[in-house]
Parts: C-alpha cells; structure tokens; sequence
C-alpha cells in the first residue's frame, strides 16, 4: 500500500447519511442484493424495477448500472468483504458469505465489525423512510453510540400537513 493511500484509509471516517434500521432488522434473510441500497435507482434508470424475489433482472443490466458511483460502491463493497465480483455466478455465494457473517453474531458486533473495517468513528443516520422517524430511534438503544439520528418527516406526512394546515386556513 503506497504512503497517501495508508494515510487515508487510517483517516477517521464521518458518515453524513445513513439510513440504518438498527438492530431489530431480519439479520437472518439478509441477501446479495441488500448491498446494492441507491443503486437501485440506477437499476431502474437501467431498465428494471427491482421485485424484491429475483435475481436475474439485476444482473441482466447490471452492466449499465456497475460503472456509476452507487454500482462501484457495491462492488467495492463486495471485493472487500467477501473477495468476489458482484455477479449472477456469485449471487448465492454472496448471500451465503453474508449470513455467515452475521450468523451467531449479535446485531451489535455486526455493526462494530463492518463499520471498524472501514473507520467509520461517526454516522448521521436518516431513520424512517417516507415515515416520521420512530422516537426510539432517539434513545440510543438500536444503533452503535457513534449514530446520532436525524428526525425525518416523511413526504407524505408533510405532504398531508400541509393541505391540512391549507384546509384549515382556508376554513377560518
């Protein structure tokens, strides 16, 4: 490893965005495709609009998706962790280096090892999706100390304030 390239892998790490679901998430049906998070959008973009249950849209334009940011991501990720290339070849065999990972290991040192690995030290996380973040998502209990949350007010939440508030100004 050259010296610039050593100096920054042992830089301390701050992720400013984060959508983590915390330590209640199914562990146990963790698959290939959970890596993929916003390239998603570049699958679709691509083509394809994911279905949750098959594998074979994915990689029938994976190509087209692989060269963006969000696909280089996946598949440093991938490399990294479990030394293959994200592929149709490898898919089962990504799913099953990922369970035997997590497998017999608690949520928490899941999220210590993975997070380590890469020297993340601080994660702002975006809880909620489309939904207001839950308020326990604020105690401390569900993700590492080095998470702080950010409270979300989902669009369709405040999609529905607004006509209300409009409504009720319109009624006065």
């Amino acid at each position: 490893m050259s010296e610039i390239r050593e100096f920054i892998a042992n830089e301390p790490l701050f992720n400013t965005h984060d959508h983590q679901a915390g330590y209640n998430q199914e562990w146990d049906k963790k698959r290939f495709d959970d890596f993929l998070g916003y390239a998603t959008a570049d699958l679709n973009t691509a083509g394809i609009l994911l279905d949750g249950k098959s594998k074979k849209g994915i990689f029938d334009v994976w190509p087209f998706a692989r060269t963006t940011g969000y696909g280089q991501a996946v598949e440093l990720a991938v490399k990294t962790l479990f030394d293959m290339d994200f592929s149709a070849s490898q898919a089962d065999a990504i799913t099953e280096s990922m369970q035997a990972l997590i497998r017999d290991r608690s949520p928490e040192a899941v999220y210590e090892d993975l997070y380590g690995r890469v020297n993340v030290q601080w994660t702002v996380n975006d809880g909620g999706g489309d939904n207001i973040t839950p308020l326990d998502y604020f105690s401390g209990d569900n993700l590492p100390a080095s998470f702080k949350c950010a409270l979300r007010c989902g669009r369709a939440q405040v999609l529905t304030a607004a006509r209300e508030s409009r409504i009720q100004e319109l009624e006065k």
